[in-house]
């Protein structure tokens, strides 16, 4: 189901919709599309998403096109009464006005691929569903690094997440690009995912978690991805209270780190242990340091 409340003329090749719906056992090509290239989604504040992708051997081929989600509309907006010192501060999903979130929720098994997602409010693709493969999206949220009026001098962009996977399992997310200011992926629960040969720009990084209470994460490959002009690297969270929760089989094979800025920190710092990293070799940085851990091993 397309609801379209309104329309540019044909002759911008942009369609308005307030939502899009795709369901059960379709197949979805940008290309017949009534405009084709670009999907805007209007500034309305209500909580999203702006499109929703549920049921069973779904195909979504977005054929290059763009979904504009207008997110500068929403970035560093306060609602009344709000007294921020010196001023208004990056906002996402922490506050301000209500942003659509995710942009789009992938529930199907099938494929998503090929569109272009530009300036999501907040988070981009939440990824629910079993089965699927996620391929050649593009993410660019790189207006979001440039403050605004409002971000007192800050990028305007927070919360804008790339990929967020929870309650999924066989999840293959691939030859993609992620040009956002949060996590590039962010696996808060699953089984049996695969992220690879994707590139990450100018977030933090490649994320397992955060870990909240009564979660399984297992078999999680993360292989040939480049992270570049991160915060972090590659990363495991945990929530402070989470409890009943287990992580394992994380698998990191070749992937390139550049341009990080944050040492390597233990989340959380009271949860204190001995890690060995005899297996590990490091090529193009130092050897960093886990608080209240020593490193061991491993060649720098």
């Amino acid at each position: 189901m397309v609801d379209e409340t309104a329309e540019t003329p044909p002759k911008l090749r942009t369609a308005v919709s307030q939502h899009l719906t795709l369901g059960h056992a379709n197949t979805a090509t940008a290309g017949t599309a009534r405009h084709g290239a670009t999907r805007l989604f209007p500034g309305a504040q209500w909580a999203g998403p702006l499109m929703l992708v549920s049921g069973q051997n779904v195909t979504f081929n977005g054929n290059g096109h763009t979904l504009f989600g207008q997110g500068d509309l929403y970035w560093c907006i306060v609602l009344p009464p709000y007294s921020p010192s010196p001023s208004p501060p990056q906002l996402g999903g922490n506050g301000g006005v209500t942003k659509p979130a995710p942009f789009i929720r992938v529930n199907n098994a099938g494929s998503f691929s090929n569109v272009r997602i530009l300036n999501a409010p907040e988070r981009s693709v939440a990824v629910k569903g079993s089965q699927v493969t996620i391929s050649g999206i593009m993410i660019d949220n790189s207006l979001g690094d440039l403050p605004n009026s409002r971000s007192n001098g800050l990028p305007a962009g927070h919360n804008t997440d790339g990929f967020g996977i929870s309650n999924a399992n066989n999840v293959i997310i691939q030859n993609s690009s992620v040009h956002n200011q949060d996590d590039c992926l962010a696996v808060n629960g699953g089984t049996n995912i695969t992220f690879q040969n994707n590139v990450c720009v100018g977030g933090h990084g490649i994320s397992i978690g955060s870990i909240a209470s009564n979660v399984v994460v297992n078999n999680v490959h993360i292989t040939e991805n480049t992270v570049m002009n991160n915060t972090n690297g590659l990363r495991i969270k945990i929530d402070a209270t989470a409890t009943a929760s287990t992580v394992s089989d994380i698998v990191y094979t070749d992937n390139k780190l550049s341009g990080i800025t944050e040492t390597p920190s233990q989340s959380p710092p009271w949860q204190s242990a001995t890690w060995s990293f005899a297996a590990l070799t490091v090529t193009g940085g130092a050897a960093g340091t886990i608080r209240d851990a020593p490193v061991t091993g491993g060649l720098f």
